[in-house]
């Protein structure tokens, strides 16, 4: 942790030293990840209960797309959700909030938004297929 060197030919004013502590530790990344997993786990559920009573009553799996949507964009919002609110970051940092802790987790979670909706969608989609074909074979 030692800085050393020599400029001899720079004039004192050009220099500047700027120290920033390290961001606190906070619980953001359980939230996206438990966004993550929840999200996932319900358009798997979702989609296999829609696909299994579809299977039974002998319609096609198509009908999901019903389920499939919402789905994708309830696991979309929630990633969003759990990037925006980090909790206990900005409290931890204190009058360093306003620098760089957190600025870029809004578009961050605007990309998770945009890749989970088509993701839950898919993932809801092919569940509701699989087990209305299970169901309607056996």
């Amino acid at each position: 942790d030692e800085l050393s060197g020599s400029w001899d030919h720079l004039p004192a004013e050009t220099l500047a030293l700027t120290v920033q502590s390290p961001p606190p530790y906070s619980y953001r990344y359980v939230f996206v990840g438990a966004a993550a997993g929840a999200g996932f786990l319900l358009s798997l559920l979702g989609g296999w209960t829609v696909g299994s009573r579809l299977g039974r009553h002998n319609r096609s799996a198509a009908w999901a797309l019903l389920i499939s949507v919402p789905l994708g964009a309830v696991w979309a919002v929630a990633m969003l959700v759990s990037f925006i609110i980090p909790p206990g970051t900005r409290e931890a940092a204190g009058v360093q909030a306003a620098w760089t802790y957190g600025y870029g987790d809004p578009f961050i979670g605007a990309f998770a938004m945009i890749v989970t909706f088509p993701v839950g969608t898919v993932v809801t989609q092919l569940a509701a297929f699989v087990a209305c074909r299970r169901r309607k074979r056996g």
